[in-house]
C-alpha cells in the first residue's frame, strides 16, 4: 500500500519527512 502525504511523501519511511512538511 503506498501512502502518500500532502507534502508529496511515499511509503511509510518518507512519513517522517510528512510530518517536517507540516502534515
Amino acid at each position: 500500500m503506498q501512502q502518500r502525504c500532502t507534502c508529496g511523501a511515499i511509503l511509510p519511511e518518507d512519513a517522517r519527512f510528512c510530518h517536517k512538511c507540516g502534515k
